[in-house]
C-alpha cells in the first residue's frame, strides 16, 4: 500500500517497510513507527510491528491510517505524561476519554467501551478477532467503524446514538443487530453482512437506500417501539434488503401498515401483545373467521399473512404453536391418568 507526504514515499508491506526520507523534514524509527522529526507527529506504524506500541508524551498528532497497515498489534499504550491521547485497555483515545480514535487490529476477543465516549470514529476498522463489542449508552455518533469485523457476532446500538455513518461493513459473522434509538443510519452501512439472521429496528429509525446490501440474507425484521411517532422509512428499509418476507411489530406507535405491505415481499406481519396502535389505512385485515377487524387493537398478538390475490388484504393465520401446546396438554393428562390407574392396579395386585 502505497503512503505519500511531504519529504515521505513509502511503500507497505507485512513484512517490510521501504521508505525514502527528505531528512528535512522526516526521521526514521524502524522498526518503531515512523515519526516526524520534532516527533509530535506519528505518521507510520510498520506493517510487520507486532505486540504492543506505546506513545511517547510528546506526540500531538496521529494520521488517520497510521496504523492501517498494522493487523500485529494488539496494544497501543500512551505515556502518561502525553496531554493529547490516552489509552484505556490497549485502545487509544482522546486525552478527555469522549472520542474512540484506534482499536489496534490485533486485539482479540471481547471489547468493552468505558462509559463517558461520545464519539466512535475510525475506530476498529480491520479487527478481524473482535467477537464482542459493548457500546455504551453515552456514543452519540458511529463513523466509518467496525468495518471488516469479520470475528464479530452480534451489536447492540445504544438509545443515545443518533447515527451511524458507514461502519459495519464486511461483517460476515454478524448474525444479530439491535438499535433502540432515534437515529440515522447513512452511506453504505451493514452491507456484505451475510450471515445477519436477525434485525431488530427502533420505531424511530431512519435509512438511506444503500444500508444492508450485498448478500445479506436477512428474511425477517421486527420493529420496536415505545409509543413515539413513527419515523421509521419502511420503504428504503425494504428496498435495500428484498428478501425481507416477515416483519414483526413489536410498538405501541402507529407503524403505518401500508408501507410495509406495499413493498412487494412482504408476505408476513406478526404483532406482538404490545402492538394495539398499528396504522391499518388502506389495508383490510380479517380474522381467522373471515371478519373484518376494524379496532386496530385486535391485530395484538395475531400473525396475518397476504391474500395472494390482494395485497390489500391480510387474513390471520392460527398459531401451530397452540395446537401443538393443546396436544401436550391433552397428551399430558392421558399418561397422568394411565400412570394413576396403573399404580392402583399395583395396590390391588399386592393387596391380594
Amino acid at each position: 500500500m502505497p503512503c505519500k507526504g511531504r519529504g515521505l514515499n513509502a511503500k507497505v508491506s507485512k513484512s517490510r517497510l521501504s521508505i525514502n526520507i527528505n531528512e528535512s523534514h522526516w526521521r526514521d524509527l524502524n522498526p518503531r513507527p515512523l515519526d516526524s522529526k520534532d516527533g509530535r507527529n506519528l505518521i507510520l506504524c510498520p506493517a510487520g510491528k507486532t505486540g504492543e506500541v506505546t506513545i511517547s508524551d510528546v506526540v500531538t498528532q496521529i494520521d488517520d491510517d497510521a496504523f492501517e497497515e498494522c493487523q500485529y498489534v494488539t496494544a497501543i499504550n500512551v505515556d502518561e505524561e502525553n496531554n493529547t491521547f490516552r489509552s484505556i485497555d490497549g485502545l487509544l483515545y482522546l486525552k478527555n476519554g469522549k472520542e474512540l480514535l484506534i482499536c489496534p487490529c490485533g486485539k482479540t476477543g471481547e471489547v468493552n467501551i468505558p462509559q463517558g465516549v461520545n464519539h466512535i470514529r475510525n475506530g476498529f476498522n480491520g479487527c478481524a478477532s473482535i467477537t464482542s463489542v459493548t457500546i455504551p449508552d453515552s456514543v452519540f455518533d458511529i463513523n466509518r467503524s467496525f468495518n471488516e469485523c469479520t470475528s464479530l457476532t452480534s451489536v447492540t446500538i445504544p438509545d443515545s446514538t443518533f447515527m451511524v455513518l458507514f461502519s459495519f461493513n464486511g461483517c460476515d459473522s454478524l448474525m444479530s443487530v439491535t438499535m433502540s434509538g432515534e437515529l440515522m443510519i447513512v452511506g453504505e452501512s451493514f452491507g456484505s453482512c451475510g450471515s445477519l439472521e436477525s434485525l431488530a429496528i427502533s420505531d424511530r429509525t431512519g435509512f438511506a437506500y444503500d444500508c444492508f446490501t450485498d448478500g445479506t440474507s436477512l428474511d425477517l425484521v421486527t420493529v420496536q417501539g415505545r409509543s413515539d411517532p413513527a419515523i421509521t422509512d419502511y420503504e428504503a428499509l425494504l428496498m435495500s434488503m428484498p428478501g425481507i418476507t416477515a416483519f414483526t411489530v413489536d410498538s405501541g406507535s402507529a407503524v403505518e401498515l401500508e408501507k410495509i405491505a406495499g413493498s412487494g415481499t412482504v408476505t408476513k406481519m406478526i404483532f406482538t401483545s404490545v402492538s394495539v396502535n398499528a396504522d391499518m389505512e388502506g389495508l383490510t385485515f380479517k380474522d381467522s373467521s373471515g371478519m373484518v377487524i376494524s379496532d386496530s387493537s385486535s391485530l395484538a398478538g395475531k400473525t396475518f399473512v397476504v391474500d395472494p390475490d390482494d395485497r390489500t388484504v391480510w387474513n390471520q393465520v392460527s398459531s401451530p404453536a397452540q395446537g401443538n401446546d393443546d396436544l401436550v396438554l391433552y397428551g399430558g393428562m392421558i399418561a397422568a391418568v394411565i400412570a394413576i390407574v396403573g399404580v392402583a392396579a399395583i395396590f390391588l395386585v399386592r393387596r391380594h
